[in-house]
């Protein structure tokens, strides 16, 4: 028997004991499952996009720190530093 279907056995197994006999009790606790769930993908969504900024943000100023150098308004130290400064962002 694979790891997974063990797990999913075992899990199934808790479900069974927590089998709850009042109609109320029970859908309070469904609305409060969708809630969290609601809540967490949400934060998700919220956590993706700050991440995405961040990084058209890194490629913005990698393109503006490539574009000085180039130019040559900075040096190739000035450049390299800032070069690993960016991807720790």
């Amino acid at each position: 028997m694979s790891r997974e279907t063990e797990l999913d056995r075992q899990v199934l197994a808790i479900f069974d004991r927590l089998k709850v006999q009042d109609e109320k009790l029970t859908e309070w606790i469904v609305t409060v499952l969708r809630a969290k769930a609601h809540d967490t993908q949400e934060a998700t969504v919220r956590r993706q996009e700050d991440l995405q900024r961040r990084a058209t943000e890194a490629r913005r100023q990698k393109d503006r720190l490539l574009g000085l150098r180039v130019a040559g308004e900075i040096g190739p130290q000035t450049s390299a530093q800032k070069s690993t400064e960016l991807p720790g962002r």
